[in-house]
């Protein structure tokens, strides 16, 4: 890979682009036929850089998987022409009516950031809904390579997807191993699982799905791509905020009692006890 390339190659063919914004990370995997892009960033503006950086490293045919419905994943794939297919976990209907609610929702925060260029761009920023819904878990042949993609189970929203992508020359199945999965927001580095969307009894079980291939490299949606044992780590702490939460909720704890056993701040504890029914 070239110094000035911002991509970093985690496997043969498998990509990640650290964005700057949200420190997002984006995704691609090339076979010999076509690639699967994984998530476009935040607006039209990202999505065009993306797809100007993916054509310097392959010209072959895209298609596009969003890890969920959040806009920060999929407000840049009007970029990306001629895409062969938008695949996501939940319904277009469902993708139009979370992004019409996070544009107004984040345009109107940029405007008190007076960030006028970015509340612009995300106002003006046509929508791709998914033209394939996944409904069980699909093997997708790129060319010399297939990819899982797979719902695990409701976690982070409730329309999680994730990509399993195994050494090159091999096919998923639940017993081989995965060189690299694609997570989204299941689980997150460097920052905070957000639980606005959350479901919180059954996230920790998502995630536990997620890792049943025990991959060697997993790319949370956002901080720097990571390891099973720490991916792992983090399942654990899910299950321990919710059962916090339960406890708080049946009158055992108080919040501000359980605060300093809780894995992350007060306000995270208190968005998780927000989602707990």
């Amino acid at each position: 890979m070239e110094k000035d390339n911002p991509w970093r190659s985690l496997a043969p063919g498998v990509w990640v682009r650290r964005w700057h914004r949200l420190d997002l990370n984006l995704g691609l995997v090339v076979g010999n036929e076509r690639c699967l892009v994984i998530d476009t960033g935040c607006d039209l503006n990202d999505g065009r850089q993306l797809a100007e950086e993916i054509r310097n490293i392959t010209d072959l045919p895209w298609q596009v998987a969003y890890t969920h419905d959040h806009f920060d994943h999929f407000f840049g794939t009007a970029a990306f022409s001629d895409v062969q297919a938008v695949w996501a976990a939940a319904s277009a209907e469902a993708f139009t009516v979370s992004a019409e609610i996070a544009r107004t929702h984040w345009a109107a925060n940029f405007d008190r950031q007076e960030r006028p260029d970015l509340a612009a761009a995300l106002r003006e920023t046509p929508l791709v809904v998914p033209d394939r819904l996944l409904t069980e878990d699909t093997h997708l042949d790129l060319g010399g390579r297939t990819v899982t993609l797979r719902h695990p189970g409701r976690g982070h929203t409730a329309c999680d997807l994730i990509v399993e992508v195994p050494p090159m020359g091999e096919r998923m199945s639940n017993t081989s191993a995965t060189s690299v999965v694609f997570v989204g927001d299941l689980v997150e580095n460097g920052a905070p699982p957000q639980f606005g969307d959350a479901f919180v009894h059954e996230w920790p079980a998502t995630v536990a799905s997620t890792l049943r291939s025990r991959p060697t490299i997993v790319v949370p949606g956002h901080g720097e791509p990571t390891d099973l044992a720490w991916a792992l780590a983090q399942q654990s702490d899910l299950k321990r905020i919710g059962d916090l939460c339960e406890q708080i909720r049946d009158g055992l704890l108080s919040v501000e009692e359980a605060i300093p056993a809780s894995p992350w701040d007060e306000p995270t504890l208190r968005q998780a006890l927000s989602r707990l029914d």
